[in-house]
C-alpha cells in the first residue's frame, strides 16, 4: 500500500481513488466535469492539500465552507463579460461553480491562500480520540 493511501485504509478507500470520485462530482452550478481544474496533493499521513486553477476569480468571489466531513468551495461568475461580447477564442472560464468533497473522516481547514489565480487550502484529518490507539492497563 502507498504511503499516501494509509490514512484513508482504515475505511477502507484507497486514496487516489477516493479523491478521482470526489473531483468528478458536478453540480448543476458547475456543468463542466472538470472544472474548476483541481489538484489533490498528499504530503504525509493526515495532511494534504486542494489547489484549483481560478483564473479571472477574485478573492472576494469565493467561499470555502467545512462542516463536518464535508468541504464545499463555492465561486461567483466574475463579472465584466457580456454575453454579446465577441471571442476570437474562449478558454478561460468565467461561470459559478461549487465543489463539495465528502471524506470518510472530519476534516479540519488549516489555511487557504489565494494567489496568482490559484486557490490552495490545505487540511487535515481529524481523528477523534476515541478512534486513536491507546495503551490498555492489565490488570492482575
Amino acid at each position: 500500500m502507498k504511503k499516501q493511501d494509509i490514512f484513508f485504509a482504515i475505511s477502507g478507500i484507497a486514496l487516489a481513488d477516493f479523491f478521482q470520485r470526489q473531483i468528478a462530482r458536478t453540480t448543476d452550478a458547475c456543468k463542466v466535469f472538470s472544472f474548476p481544474p483541481t489538484d489533490v496533493i498528499a504530503h504525509d499521513e493526515g495532511h494534504f492539500e486542494i489547489q484549483m486553477a481560478l483564473a479571472g476569480y477574485s478573492l472576494d468571489l469565493l467561499d470555502i465552507e467545512v462542516k463536518g466531513s464535508h468541504l464545499t468551495i463555492t465561486g461567483k461568475a466574475p463579472e465584466g463579460t457580456s454575453e454579446d461580447t465577441s471571442f476570437f477564442a474562449r478558454g478561460i472560464a468565467r461561470r459559478a461553480f461549487e465543489r463539495t468533497m465528502e471524506f470518510p473522516q472530519l476534516v479540519e481547514v488549516k489555511e487557504a491562500t489565494f494567489i496568482d489565480g490559484l486557490l490552495v487550502v490545505k487540511l487535515n484529518v481529524v481523528v477523534p480520540e476515541s478512534e486513536k490507539a491507546r495503551k490498555v492497563p492489565i490488570n492482575s
